[in-house]
């Protein structure tokens, strides 16, 4: 059996983990079967009498002599596994570890998810959800990697669970298994641009502000424009930054009303007739102030833009700028991952038959599914519900066959997000021909947390009936995320903040408690009802609930729509302050409900929620 270690220390089996230290085994023997309840998720990973088998294969091994065989045959054997028992050192205690292996899908049909990687924590009878713990079915050979954090514990079972309720059989080959101590690597995190729209301060109308951000190390670079519709009312102009984010002034030179620490450069253009220098200058922790950088030797700081000075702005002119700022909390030098979930998330669904009604009420159905990699779309309802958070790229088009058409009559694609027109995909308008044949399309970028639901509708003036050309050439619906970078972080932060509402009457044990309106939300992970775990960990959440009249109730938590703790004390006032602590799975929901019927008050000031992983 292969255990690969290029490593000059010690080795317990041979790793790939870069430290010498491996507490996994390429041996068959020691690995025990075990049958848990048929669930995605295994109970204690062990007992009972499992069908699916594993044993050691010579037949063209993934690396030396031999390799795993994981053999699962035509039925759905849900909840069988192998786990392999092992005992870490002390000095792996609290850590995050890495387990990885090579392997291929020999034989047989296996999707992705089939099979997933699970710990579990003896001591503390509790089951560890590892990042990283699906096996994809990626074509090739490949090697899988997860990470779990230990506890005070030393004793683990990890393994292999069959987690879908597939009927197919398959063969998946396992070598070269690796359990330990994560290698560290240190560097500069770099983020992609990303779009914000910045407060401007100072001037009260006429203009418009549009941005950009991203991360360099410790630093927020930010690419900025005002575009004015005439001149603006106001003067001394400050630009925000995104919310959440503070200048560290502990980095900035000192400063005083003499010495303001300039950010960066720009020019305000005013079109046609020539352009103006501009200073970002420091303001507040959280806005830099537009100065205009005089040429005539005047003290710079009495050069403060209004709506005449440089220029008198008109439709069409604007600001650009550009600047850098040290950001509070952020360092230059991070551990880092070289593994991010770029699994490819995709759907594609047709028809050659779809019928639609007159007007925008329901879902259009593409009963066709061709792809879907997580099972997300429905073809009874025509909706897709995002199973993965991130940015999204939808495209849709039907093949419109009308008959009596006018020529005022029209038919809109639209796009709805969570129930809501979000945008419109396409348009057609009809001649007045009798009988009228109309291909209508188009494609948006929309950003999604897991839970919300995408569907495409018609919005038209008469009864439509869909066609695909008898190929489904003409009417489909696809949707795909968008992949991030490949290197991370590690440990990221996950964490939101929310406030307000629009009040109403709640109903005890059924409501969630709304907060609708984000103050930062790191993941997009809550929807102001409902969070969804985008990480496992452990979790807090504490914050305030404002009732309209003092109600004899308490604030509960639900896991997965389950009660799961009372969160605050059960007495008649018109405030509850809560705090709660819960372990979570990706995926896993966390809602909060009262006891008993009351109605909530919209004061952001003492009705908010924060949380954060531990």
């Amino acid at each position: 059996m292969s255990g690969v270690n290029f490593n000059v220390t010690t080795s317990l089996a041979g790793t790939g983990s870069g430290t010498g230290i491996n507490y996994g085994s390429s041996e068959a023997g020691q690995y025990t079967g075990y049958a848990d309840a048929a669930a995605a998720t295994p109970v204690d990973m062990t007992g009972g009498s499992p069908t699916l088998t594993l044993a050691s294969t010579t037949s063209t091994p993934l690396r030396g002599a031999a390799s795993l065989l994981i053999t699962k045959d035509a039925a759905n054997r849900q909840g069988e596994g192998f786990a392999d028992a092992i005992t870490i050192d002390d000095a792996d205690k609290c850590k995050v570890l890495t387990i990885s292996f090579d392997y291929e899908i020999a034989s047989g049909t296996y999707a992705d998810g089939d099979l997933t990687v699970y710990v579990y924590d003896v001591t503390n009878s509790t089951l560890i959800q590892p990042a990283g713990y699906s096996i994809r079915n990626v074509g090739i050979e490949s090697k899988h990697i997860a990470t779990f954090q230990t506890t005070t514990s030393t004793s683990y079972r990890w393994g292999f669970h069959v987690a879908s309720t597939s009927a197919s059989a398959y063969t998946v080959k396992v070598d070269n298994v690796s359990v330990g101590p994560q290698a560290q690597l240190y560097g500069a995190p770099v983020s992609d641009w990303t779009a914000y729209t910045p407060t401007v301060a100072g001037f009260t109308s006429n203009n418009t502000p549009t941005g950009f951000w991203r991360r360099v190390g410790d630093t927020m670079e930010v690419e900025a424009k005002i575009s004015f519709t005439g001149s603006p009312a106001g003067s001394a102009p400050t630009l925000s930054l995104p919310s959440g984010y503070s200048i560290d002034t502990a980095k900035l030179p000192a400063y005083s009303a003499s010495h303001v620490p300039v950010f960066g450069y720009g020019v305000a253009h005013d079109v046609g007739s020539g352009v103006y220098l501009i200073h970002a200058m420091y303001s507040s922790t959280t806005a830099v102030l537009l100065r205009e950088a005089d040429t005539t030797g005047n003290n710079l700081f009495s050069d403060t833009i209004t709506g005449t000075d440089p220029f008198t702005p008109v439709s069409g002119d604007y600001i650009e700028i550009k600047f850098s700022v040290p950001i509070a909390g952020w360092s230059s030098a991070v551990q880092m991952s070289n593994d991010t979930d770029t699994r490819e998330v995709s759907m594609v669904a047709t028809s050659t038959t779809t019928s639609c009604t007159t007007g925008n009420t329901t879902a259009i159905v593409y009963p066709t599914v061709v792809k879907d990699t997580h099972g997300a779309y429905n073809s009874t309802t025509g909706i897709y519900t995002v199973q993965v958070p991130g940015r999204y790229c939808v495209n849709a088009t039907f093949e419109d066959d009308s008959s009596g058409a006018a020529a005022a009559e029209y038919t809109n694609l639209l796009l709805y997000k969570n129930g809501s027109n979000h945008r419109r995909l396409g348009y057609v308008q009809y001649s007045g021909t009798a009988t009228v044949s109309a291909f209508v399309g188009g494609m948006a970028l929309v950003d999604c947390i897991a839970g919300d639901t995408l569907a495409v509708r018609l919005d038209n003036t008469m009864g439509e009936t869909l066609v695909g050309n008898g190929s489904a050439v003409g009417t489909h619906f696809e949707i795909f995320r968008l992949s991030g970078p490949a290197t991370i972080a590690a440990s990221e932060n996950i964490y939101f903040e929310y406030n307000s509402n629009a009040g109403g009457a709640q109903t005890g044990g059924t409501t969630n408690i709304d907060w609708s309106t984000k103050v930062v939300d790191s993941h997009g992970s809550f929807n102001g009802t409902t969070f969804t775990c985008p990480s496992p960990g452990t979790y807090h959440f504490s914050g305030s609930v404002f009732l309209t009249a003092s109600v004899a109730t308490s604030v509960n938590l639900y896991k997965n729509g389950v009660a799961n703790k009372r969160c605050s004390q059960n007495i008649s006032d018109d405030q509850q302050c809560f705090n709660a602590q819960v372990t979570l799975i990706a995926g896993d929901t966390v809602t909060f409900r009262l006891s008993d019927n009351a109605t909530l008050s919209s004061n952001a000031t003492v009705h908010w929620i924060a949380g954060h992983r531990i």
